[in-house]
């Protein structure tokens, strides 16, 4: 962390820092916003919590130190980016100093809100779950978009974008402060910012018990740790939704789909991925760079599929037994082809913006995402299958 906080700012003026501080603000609150949920539920120490019986403030002092542990690092890499540097080591140590604060306050802040939205939206993901309106958005959703939707997850996104826009409206509004009547009122107004959602974590804290035990559940239910009663993942994403695959590979593929989504919420990390390289892309690196890091992004996809090689996702009996080898490997491979559409839009829309990354560097990108997605499932051809296919 100090290695990477000084390699980014340790040449930098104060003025190019604080700019970086508020780039980095911009990228966590874009991460806490889709990733809270996934550090918060399921809580392994949930059964002992309620055998314990924690009260409410107990519950609270063990939420505050996952989260101190978690994010202790942060606190620290605002500090270096701040106050280590070659330049300025000894000169203007209080804006250094406050913009370090206004920092700190901020994902303080963030981390409140996020926390509070996600254990709170429990009970509702369950309404949309299980009520006739979420059945009609799942109806559609599956029948009009061909996208298979569990409507239960509808809280989470509206926590997502409410998190997200709040947040960035936030930093933004500081930054215009910073730069219009300097560090001090920025440090005021992150103050204010952390009191209002201190204000509003406080007046729902009489709910968190009951909050936290029906969002644990949820999540646990919906990440799929607690499979019962028909495998719920099954039901979310019917065979037919997936419009991409050639319907011989469509059982196979929604097969590693549903064991991918028990694993690992493949779309929230490239979703993430996506966001990384944008707030990378707003920095406006050279040409080279940024197609470089695409293509490393687009190959770290293939990532999933090794999950599908493990003996637990892929027993050899299972797969001699369902089909043979080949169709086993172009399911993979297909599997893969899901993520080409994101991609490109993800990119064409970066190029309209930024002008980068050219349709050389996307052209290369999808060359070699193709030829790799091609490569990789020749892992998954095992020798015991083979010799069965061929005698």
């Amino acid at each position: 962390m100090l290695g990477a906080g000084f390699y980014w700012t340790g040449m930098a003026a104060v003025d190019q820092k604080v700019v970086s501080v508020h780039y980095l603000l911009l990228f966590l609150t874009a991460f806490f916003a889709f990733t809270t949920p996934y550090f918060l539920f399921p809580d392994q120490n949930s059964r002992m919590i309620q055998v314990a019986n924690f009260s409410s403030s107990k519950l609270q002092r063990y939420i505050a130190s996952r989260w101190i542990s978690l994010c202790w690092p942060l606190f620290f890499l605002f500090f270096v980016m701040m106050m280590a540097d070659r330049v300025t080591l000894s000169c203007f140590i209080p804006d250094k100093l406050m913009t370090f604060f206004a920092a700190s306050l901020y994902l303080m802040a963030l981390s409140l809100f996020s926390i509070v939205k996600y254990i709170h939206s429990g009970e509702k993901s369950r309404f949309w779950k299980e009520s006739e309106k979420g059945r009609r958005i799942r109806n559609v959703a599956a029948d009009v978009l061909k996208y298979p939707l569990d409507p239960g997850s509808v809280p989470t996104l509206i926590n997502t974008i409410m998190i997200l826009s709040a947040g960035s409206v936030v930093v933004l509004t500081g930054f215009v402060l910073n730069q219009a009547y300097g560090s001090h009122v920025e440090l005021i107004w992150f103050m204010m910012v952390l009191a209002i959602t201190w204000i509003y974590a406080g007046r729902r804290s009489g709910e968190l018990l009951r909050s936290f035990y029906s969002g644990n559940a949820f999540f646990a239910e919906f990440f799929g740790s607690n499979m019962k009663e028909g495998d719920s993942l099954a039901v979310r994403r019917e065979v037919d939704q997936l419009w991409w695959v050639p319907g011989i590979l469509k059982p196979h593929v929604w097969q590693f789909m549903v064991q991918l989504d028990r694993q690992i919420p493949a779309g929230r990390v490239v979703a993430a991925g996506h966001v990384l390289i944008w707030f990378i892309a707003y920095q406006r690196p050279e040409a080279d760079s940024m197609a470089a890091m695409w293509i490393l992004f687009a190959l770290l996809h293939h990532l999933f599929l090794f999950f599908t090689f493990r003996e637990e996702m892929s027993p050899v009996w299972l797969h001699r037994w369902l089909a043979g080898p080949f169709t086993w490997y172009f399911s993979r491979v297909w599997l893969q082809l899901r993520w080409i559409l994101p991609l490109l839009a993800s990119m064409n829309v970066q190029l309209f913006i930024f002008g980068l990354p050219d349709y050389r560097a996307q052209f290369i990108l999808i060359v070699v995402y193709m030829a790799t997605a091609l490569l990789i499932p020749l892992i998954g051809l095992r020798s015991g299958q083979l010799n069965d296919s061929t005698s």
